[in-house]
């Protein structure tokens, strides 16, 4: 898959216990459905998807146990869909999407019990524009 640089359906990372790393997906620049990263026990970090610009739909980061930070997502300036970053165990961090300027859908940050509430806040406030709901809840005080 190194050579991948469009995916036009979806594209699920899902339910692979051992999988560390999103390498191979390097040129990756554009998921013209939606991207499901989810349930990947034992993925440290989001590196790979270091060329992703755009995802056209819903961008889901959900269940992975291990993901401490967003770091990878540093190209990523628009979801056109919804956003989700949910129930990640060890996520303390959302540094890494810093680029993220618009999520033209929902943005919902909730049940990451090492992600204090206040960082939340602050990444949300850090995108130009939110087309529809926010939903900040059950994280980190």
């Amino acid at each position: 898959m190194d050579s991948l640089a469009r995916v036009d359906g979806r594209m699920y990372v899902r339910d692979n216990p051992v999988l560390t790393s999103l390498s191979g997906l390097d040129r990756l620049s554009s998921a013209g459905r939606d991207l499901f990263v989810s349930d990947n026990a034992a993925l440290t970090s989001l590196q790979g998807l270091g060329a992703l610009a755009t995802v056209e739909g819903l961008f889901q980061v959900h269940g992975n146990d291990s993901l401490t930070s967003l770091a990878g997502l540093d190209t990523l300036s628009q979801v056109q869909g919804t956003l989700r970053i949910e129930s990640n165990e060890a996520l303390a961090s959302l540094s890494g999407a810093e680029s993220l300027e618009a999520v033209f859908g929902s943005v919902t940050i909730e049940d990451n019990t090492a992600l204090p509430t206040l960082v939340a806040r602050g990444f949300v406030a850090g995108i130009d524009f939110i087309g529809g709901s926010v939903v900040i809840e059950d994280n980190a005080p």
